[in-house]
Parts: structure tokens; C-alpha cells; sequence
């Protein structure tokens, strides 16, 4: 397997859910129904084909029609719940143990590296102390489409300048991390957290077939030992 690239996603992949899931409680709580819809609306888009609109307008426009608010109001309140109150909620997540010492690995050995997330990872990446060490960073919002579609994923593999068999996407989720990886033509590695056992995608995409799966970062870390140096 040659490998000049890596590619994360970010949330449940680099640092835990459940950590995320505890630190947005006050932000759910207090807008339930509007991120219960916002919710339904990404699921929506990731069905629908692009549309020649701006990803944050088309989905302004999808809530507004949800909540039976103005497309100004509907855009402003994403802008403010989403990637604002609910982004900042996640400040003091600590990233999985050994993440590090793979990121500092594949620098020293000039892979080149990349985040893809279906939300903006900026932010995030700071709270976890992991800013420095990427080559690109890419919301999936960007492309005009969400994963699984391929878009996403052939725009962070032509950022980087690395054909797509030659780049190892790494993430938690089979169903649209993985199934969207292979399609683009990536090589794929599934990382099995704390919670793998209630992945609610398990069953389901249990026929998906990544090129390898880990469950912690140690053990990943020989598994690239073994690719690299070879």
C-alpha cells in the first residue's frame, strides 16, 4: 500500500463523541428544536443532488422552510446556534491518546496530512491542540455536497496534490466516512472507538470494507509503521 497522504475526519475520529455529546448538552438543550431540524436538513441534503446555490444558502433555505422562518433569520440563527454557540460548546476536548505521536510519525516522514469534516474544524483543532501539524484543513460544505458524496473527498485529495489511491482516509463512521472514501477511490482505515459497539451504522454497513480497522491510535501507529516502511 503506498501512502503519501493521510486524511482525518474529525469529529469521533480524532478525539471522542461522548466528550462532545456532554460538553453540548446546554447548547441542545436550550435549542432542541432547532438543531433537531437542523438535523433533518443535512440529512436531506446528503439525498438531494447540488444545486447551483451556496451550500449555506440552500440549507438556510431548507430550515427556513422547516421552521416556517424568513431564509434571513433561518441563515442567521445557523450561523450563531451551529457554527458558533454550538462549535465554541466544544472547548477542553482533549484528542485520543497517541494521536499525537501519529501526527509527529507521519510528519517525520513527510506524509502529508489533511482534515475533512462535514463541519468547519478550525476551531476545533485548536481546542484540541492539533493545529499545526496539517497541510489542509476542508469543511465538506466547501465542495457543495456532504459526505458520502465522492466531491469532498476528491477536493481535499487535488488540495493536496496526491491521486486519490495513494491517500489513506481515516475515520469512525462507516457509513459516510468510509463508503464515501472507497467511492473516491481512497485508501480506507475504520477507527473503532469507545462506542463502536452502539454504532447505530454497524448492522447496516457492516458489509462496508475498509483496507484496515483499528481501535485506539497505539495500535494504529505499528499498522503505519509496518506501511511506511515498507
Amino acid at each position: 500500500m503506498k501512502i503519501k497522504a493521510v486524511v482525518f475526519d474529525i469529529d469521533g475520529t480524532l478525539y471522542p463523541y461522548e466528550r462532545m455529546y456532554l460538553k453540548s448538552i446546554p447548547v441542545f438543550i436550550k435549542y432542541f428544536r432547532f438543531i433537531s431540524n437542523f438535523g433533518k436538513v443535512r440529512s436531506e441534503i446528503r439525498k438531494k443532488p447540488r444545486e447551483d446555490t451556496d451550500f449555506r444558502i440552500r440549507q438556510a433555505k431548507m430550515l427556513a422552510a422547516r421552521l416556517g422562518v424568513t431564509d434571513d433569520y433561518a441563515y442567521t440563527a445557523i450561523e450563531s446556534i451551529i457554527y458558533d454557540k454550538w462549535i465554541n460548546s466544544l472547548k477542553g476536548i482533549r484528542p485520543y491518546r497517541n494521536v499525537e505521536a501519529v501526527l509527529d510519525y507521519l510528519k517525520k516522514e513527510r506524509v502529508k496530512l489533511a482534515v475533512l469534516s462535514d463541519f468547519p474544524a478550525a476551531e476545533k483543532l485548536k481546542f484540541l491542540g492539533l493545529q499545526g501539524y496539517w497541510d489542509t484543513v476542508l469543511c465538506s460544505e466547501e465542495s457543495g455536497y456532504l459526505k458520502p458524496d465522492t466531491e469532498p473527498f476528491l477536493m481535499v485529495c487535488k488540495r493536496l496534490g496526491i491521486p486519490a489511491d495513494q491517500v489513506l482516509f481515516v475515520g469512525d463512521n462507516p457509513r459516510y466516512d468510509i463508503t464515501g472514501a472507497i467511492r473516491a477511490g481512497m485508501k480506507t482505515a475504520l477507527f473503532s472507538g469507545i462506542l463502536a459497539g452502539l454504532d447505530r451504522f454497524k448492522s447496516r454497513y457492516s458489509e462496508v470494507k475498509p483496507d484496515f480497522r483499528f481501535t485506539g491510535y497505539a495500535a494504529f501507529l505499528q499498522i503505519l509503521l509496518k506501511i511506511i516502511d515498507n
